[in-house]
């Protein structure tokens, strides 16, 4: 769990719209922001995976989770105007990379929406 999923509502009660705590001193700040562990997990299910859209899967939510750690490493990059999301992501992410490079098909429906996923997902046996 971190910012994406439900744990502020356990640990940073009281976060709102206004308030950005960011550098709020609670220890475990940068798993929050950063996803560390949903990734090591997701790691783990990638290297156990038994069916390729399986893998796909793992690997789209593994670069999912290198994108939070990245907008989180590199604020001040990641929010310049000039900046383009896919680029900096393409340019930082090896994630997103290699999910484009072994599985082109299913790039497109795992790297830019979740509705494919219960599909993904079921094919893991």
């Amino acid at each position: 769990m971190s910012i994406y999923g439900s744990l502020w509502q356990m640990r940073r009660y009281g976060q709102g719209e206004t308030t950005d705590i960011r550098d709020f001193p609670i220890e475990d700040n940068n798993e929050y922001y950063e996803c560390n562990l949903a990734k090591k997990y997701y790691t783990q299910a990638y290297k156990n995976a038994k069916t390729a859209k399986f893998k796909a899967l793992c690997l789209s939510m593994m670069a999912r989770c290198e994108a939070n750690k990245l907008a989180h490493k590199y604020p001040d990059d990641y929010n310049k105007p000039k900046k383009n999301y896919e680029t900096f992501l393409w340019n930082k992410n090896r994630y997103y990379k290699d999910l484009e490079l072994n599985y082109e098909y299913d790039y497109d429906r795992l790297a830019f929406g979740c509705n494919a996923f219960e599909d993904y997902f079921k094919a893991r046996r």
